[in-house]
């Protein structure tokens, strides 16, 4: 049995239609450099949470945070972390 509801992407046909590229520029930065910016964020965010800096660990966190397509490692690593400060505090 079928399970999509059309066989076909009417979409493609829309002249309106939204794509990704055109909601935000790319992150200019190299993926293998976001990804490093991202891992020390952890390092200052730990610190700050050591220090009882709640505010600033979250702060720290969401500054320059990665976006983009070219960013998939970094965001995941971000992803993680935050849920991770999140169930501890």
């Amino acid at each position: 049995m079928e399970t999509a509801f059309r066989k076909i992407d009417i979409d493609q046909y829309d002249e309106d239609v939204l794509q990704e590229s055109e909601l935000y520029d790319a992150d200019p930065r190299d993926p293998s450099k976001i990804l490093e910016e991202a891992k020390q964020r952890q390092v200052s965010v730990r610190t700050s949470l050591a220090r009882n800096d709640v505010v600033g660990a979250l702060s720290t966190i969401l500054e320059n945070a990665p976006y983009g397509p070219n960013a998939d490692q970094a965001k995941v690593w971000d992803k993680h972390f935050m849920r991770s400060y999140c169930g501890s505090s």
